[in-house]
Parts: C-alpha cells; sequence; structure tokens
C-alpha cells in the first residue's frame, strides 16, 4: 500500500511539474521546448553579464545588460529594476553619470509598485535623487542609506 501511495504521489508531482512546464497543459510540447530553450538563452545571456560586470569589464556587462532588457520583461517591472540596478551601477563603474541617471530613473519607475528593494537599489536610488536634485526621499530606502549620501553631499539629516 505504502508503494501505491508513492507510486501515485510520483504521478501527481510528475504531471503538476509537466502542467507547469507547458503553462497548465496550454501549450504543445514543442511550445513548452521552446520556452525552456528561451529561459536557457536568458539565464546565460544573465551570467555572462553579470561574469563581465564581476571581472570589471563594464562596458561588456552595460552591452549584455542593455541586450538582455531589450528582449525580455516581466509583468510588474521587477526584472527590469534588477537589472537596471546592476545596469545603473556598471554605468557608474564607467563614469557615465548620464547613463547612470538615465537607468536608475527608469529602475526608479520599474520598481515603484515594490514594497521592499534591495539595498542595492536603495543606493541606486537614493544616489540617483541626489545626483538628480529629487527633493525628498523614498519611504522604502534605509535612513542609514540616506544619511550616507546626504553626509557626501555635506548635508545634515
Amino acid at each position: 500500500m505504502k508503494k501505491l501511495t508513492g507510486l501515485i504521489l510520483i504521478g501527481i508531482i510528475m504531471a503538476t511539474t509537466y502542467g507547469c512546464a507547458t503553462g497548465g497543459g496550454f501549450y504543445s510540447q514543442q511550445e513548452a521546448l521552446q520556452r525552456t530553450q528561451a529561459a536557457e538563452e536568458l539565464s546565460q545571456a544573465l551570467e555572462s553579464a553579470q561574469r563581465s560586470y564581476v571581472a570589471g569589464d563594464y562596458r561588456q556587462a552595460i552591452r549584455g545588460y542593455e541586450d538582455v532588457l531589450a528582449h525580455n520583461s516581466s509583468r510588474y517591472g521587477d526584472f527590469e529594476c534588477s537589472l537596471r540596478t546592476n545596469l545603473a551601477l556598471a554605468y557608474l563603474e564607467t563614469g557615465n553619470v548620464t547613463g547612470f541617471k538615465r537607468t536608475a530613473g527608469q529602475a526608479e519607475s520599474d520598481c515603484k509598485h515594490q514594497r521592499n528593494i534591495s539595498s542595492e537599489t536603495q543606493i541606486v536610488l537614493e544616489l540617483y535623487r541626489a545626483m538628480a536634485g529629487v527633493p525628498g526621499t523614498d519611504d522604502r530606502v534605509d535612513a542609514r542609506i540616506v544619511a550616507v549620501i546626504k553626509s557626501l553631499k555635506g548635508e545634515r539629516k
């Protein structure tokens, strides 16, 4: 009985997994394969851009991040916000302030709906606000980050 229950459970898991991979069964195997291949290509492109960033090849990282953004999107902008955070930091590393401001502004727009944002995104957004002269602060940005950015600008809390 336990063996039969285990086999049934495995069958349910396999059917569910297949259904998830094929969009609940609405996609043919060919369409599911194409989606899987597209996801793999996206993963490889992201890994390549990230490796370039970590290696200090910021110009190559910028090209990689921009290429990924040009061909992919998410429903609520979460993906774009994260990617633009990295892209903005790469622009900053190359000294391209215009690219940083443009990309950080887009990241701010992308993550408006998010209640919590990563520390990296908080830093990018607060730097952007300081550099662009945007008054006030974003409530999602940690007060310590705001204080550090203000002290760099020579302002008081």
